[in-house]
């Protein structure tokens, strides 16, 4: 089999095919730069927009004491509320900011 010299085959390549190569290239570069991003079923981190809780990861026991990793999800509650500038937005909040009163609902 004869080696190819891709330098050779991009010269021989018109324009126009190198504009698609180039189109080609950078989705599959875009693609494969944001896919370990997506690992987690929801791309939107659920954190509470006042207090900035989150999930919190520990260990599962069993019976027999065996290890498996478990996550504890917050309690987030989505509300519409006024912030600083007087906007109405729609956002995570805890229901423990909820009930202390931490936000004003619209």
């Amino acid at each position: 089999m004869q080696q190819v010299n891709p330098q050779a085959l991009w010269k021989q390549a018109d324009a126009e095919k190198r504009k698609y190569y180039l189109q080609f290239i950078s989705y599959v570069l875009k693609y494969y730069m944001l896919k370990p991003l997506q690992k987690r079923s929801d791309i939107m981190p659920r954190v509470c927009a006042v207090s900035g809780k989150k999930f919190m990861s520990g260990n599962h026991r069993s019976h027999s004491m065996h290890a498996t990793r478990k996550l504890w999800k917050a309690n987030l509650q989505k509300v519409r509320i006024v912030d600083e500038n007087g906007q109405v937005k729609r956002v995570y909040v805890s229901a423990r900011a909820l009930k202390s009163g931490k936000v004003t609902r619209a």
